[in-house]
């Protein structure tokens, strides 16, 4: 759906629409993005490679790790990529707007970190290292795809 409202300046700096003669053009954002678990809500206890999730279609990925409740171990997550989502490799930091923060205590729980994908591979998946973990944490990791190619 695409709908037109009046703006100022066809000089505005709109990121989601474009502001031409005098119209601002919004695009619906319900159609431009989707929202994909690489794991899902669950207890780690012990080292966890996600799912991949197929970038193909869209041009940016935004991941998010939804911590919940840390009970033990030490928790590092980190981002891998695929060509095939077969072989991963680590992601290069220059391809990840920041970096994850160890989980290994209760401060972080209920928090959400996030984490801009800026490489070019078409898979992507979380890994989640643990070590001493027996108890574990409960955590959900997504992958938001953004901009996509085709918004219907």
């Amino acid at each position: 759906m695409v709908e037109s409202i009046p703006c100022v300046t066809s000089a505005i700096n709109v990121t989601q629409g474009t502001c031409n003669g005098g119209e601002l053009t919004m695009y619906d954002g319900r159609s431009d993005f989707l929202l994909i678990d690489s794991i899902p809500l669950s207890s780690i206890a012990s080292d966890t490679n996600g799912s991949g999730v197929d970038l193909s279609g869209y041009h940016s990925a935004l991941v998010l790790v939804s911590i919940d409740k840390w009970l033990d171990g030490t928790h590092d997550f980190s981002l891998e990529e695929s060509d095939n989502d077969s072989d991963y490799d680590p992601v290069d930091a220059n391809d990840m707007s920041t970096g994850f923060s160890t989980v290994d205590d209760d401060t972080k729980d209920g928090t959400v970190q996030k984490v801009a994908y800026l490489g070019n591979k078409r898979y992507i998946r979380v890994v989640d290292t643990v070590v001493g973990g027996v108890g574990g944490l409960t955590l959900k990791a997504s992958v938001v795809k953004r901009r996509a190619s085709h918004v219907v």
